[in-house]
This record gives C-alpha cells, sequence and structure tokens, in this order.
C-alpha cells in the first residue's frame, strides 16, 4: 500500500522515519534509489528492527542531480546533498526520527538537536534545506508554527500533554 501511495502522487524524494529494519536491511522500492540508517541494535526478543530512517531518491533524480550523503553519524538523522549537475543548486535533506521520552532506546533530545544545528550550520550555504521527521514532540494546546511565515492549516489536538518547550 505504501509503494502504490508513493507512485501514486509521483514522489520524487520520501523520508522516512521509523523503518523498523535491522542491520543493512535495505527499501527495495522500483525506480527509487535508498539511503538508510537503520538503528544497529534491536532488542533480543524484537521480530523486526525498530527506529531507523530513510530517503529515497527517484532514479529519474539522478539525470540532473549528483546525491552524496552527507550524515550518518549520529542514531536517527540521515542528510542527503543534491547538487544540480548544470547550475550548481544544492538541497540539502535530513530525515530524522528521535525517540518518545520513555523509550527503552533511551532518548538525548539535547545530543540529537545539537547535531542536527550543526549540520544545519555546516550547510548554511545551501540553497534549500529540507528537515522531515518524527521529532515525538507533544505540544498539547501549543502553537506549532510562526505567526505571519507559515501558512498551514490548524492542527487537531488530540491532548494538552505538553513535553517540550516551543521558542519562536
Amino acid at each position: 500500500m505504501r509503494e502504490a501511495i508513493i507512485k501514486q502522487i509521483c514522489l520524487d524524494i520520501v523520508c522516512i522515519s521509523e523503518t523498523h529494519l535491522k542491520g543493512n536491511d535495505i527499501i527495495d522500492l522500483d525506480g527509487f534509489k535508498s539511503y538508510m540508517k537503520n538503528r544497529q541494535k534491536t532488542h533480543r526478543r524484537a521480530p523486526k528492527g525498530s527506529g531507523g530512517v530513510a530517503i529515497l531518491v527517484k532514479n529519474s533524480v539522478f539525470v540532473n542531480f549528483s546525491v552524496n550523503v552527507i550524515d550518518r553519524d549520529q542514531e536517527g538523522i540521515l542528510g542527503i546533498q543534491l547538487t544540480n549537475k548544470e547550475t550548481g543548486f544544492v538541497c540539502v535533506v535530513f530525515s530524522c526520527y528521535l525517540p518518545p521520552e520513555n523509550s527503552i532506546w533511551g532518548r538525548n533530545a539535547d545530543v540529537f538537536f545539537s547535531h542536527l544545528t550543526s549540520q544545519v550550520y555546516m550547510y548554511q550555504e545551501a540553497d534549500l534545506i529540507s528537515i522531515g521527521g518524527d521529532f515525538n514532540a507533544r505540544l498539547g494546546s501549543s502553537q506549532d508554527y510562526v505567526t505571519g511565515v507559515d501558512d498551514i492549516n490548524n492542527r487537531v489536538i488530540l491532548d494538552n500533554v505538553k513535553s517540550v518547550q516551543i521558542v519562536f
């Protein structure tokens, strides 16, 4: 079903968080090249992997862009750089997954966000930086966008639990 959705909406780049793959497993989707950062450790009783991030790039993108992995040093963060072969336009894409606070894998959000921030600064000269993923942030009824900058629909609030502080 996921493959059908990706192909139906004609995506060129797909970021996936929580791939649930083990070791060196990859996502093999016809027409796409997979870049993976799987969690290397699994619980001894786990039937599948947990966590993990991936970025899928449609094969046709490689006609005009060179693609290089720029970051897979931090658990839950994968970064690639796409550079247009003709114009030099640079796009940096990060796929991220930060486990929930009570995860058996632990959660060091400070280290995670420090690493991600350092990557953004390292590639700040890029023409476009995209960060996507699951940060397991519970915002309660707090605003999750910048008024006057972001043009997005209001979200449906499921609970009022707040586990992160948002500062704009």
